[in-house]
């Protein structure tokens, strides 16, 4: 198994992952202490995902239904 995030929404439509609301995002690590996940946009770079606005779901290790 693997930890993904999943969106649930997105509390402003600037960030990264507005477009990416009901879709799972690949999880990094967390900075608990900023209260988000950080993941890894399709371009490779690697950002924040607000907490309030997902969580994390554990799912095969050959999912790849990112985006």
């Amino acid at each position: 198994m693997t930890t993904v995030i999943k969106i649930n929404a997105c509390s402003d439509e600037k960030l990264w992952y507005s477009k990416h609301v009901g879709k799972y995002v690949p999880f990094v690590r967390h900075l608990l202490s900023e209260k988000c996940f950080m993941s890894r946009e399709q371009d490779g770079y690697t950002n924040i995902v607000k907490m309030n606005d997902a969580h994390l779901v554990e799912v095969r290790s050959d999912f790849n239904e990112f985006y």
